[in-house]
C-alpha cells in the first residue's frame, strides 16, 4: 500500500513540475531503505521484548510488528519527503 501511494505521489510531483525527478527518486529511495531497516529492527526487538516480559512472543509479535512497521513506514516516508522536497521546490 505504501509503495502505491509513493508511486502516485512521485508521478504527481514530477508531472506537475513541483519537484525534480532526482529529488523525488532520492526521497522515495531513502524512505524505503529506512523503512526496511526500521522494520527489521522492530522484527528483532518486539519478540525479545515480549519474551523478557514473560509473554509468548509468537502470539503478540506479528500483530504488533505489522502495526508498528506500517506506522513507522508512513512516518519515515512523510518525514523524508518533507525534508528532501521543500515547499515550492
Amino acid at each position: 500500500m505504501l509503495s502505491a501511494i509513493a508511486g502516485i505521489e512521485a508521478f504527481t510531483l514530477m508531472e506537475t513540475g513541483f519537484a525534480s525527478p532526482l529529488r523525488v527518486c532520492s526521497a522515495v529511495t531513502l524512505a524505503m531503505a529506512f523503512h526496511v531497516l526500521t522494520a527489521t529492527l522492530l522484527g528483532a526487538a518486539i519478540p525479545l521484548g515480549f519474551s523478557a516480559l514473560g509473554r509468548d512472543p509468537s502470539m503478540v509479535a506479528q500483530p504488533a510488528l505489522s502495526t508498528l512497521a506500517d506506522l513507522s513506514g508512513a512516518a519515515i516516508y512523510l518525514f523524508t519527503v518533507t525534508a528532501l522536497i521543500p515547499a515550492g521546490a
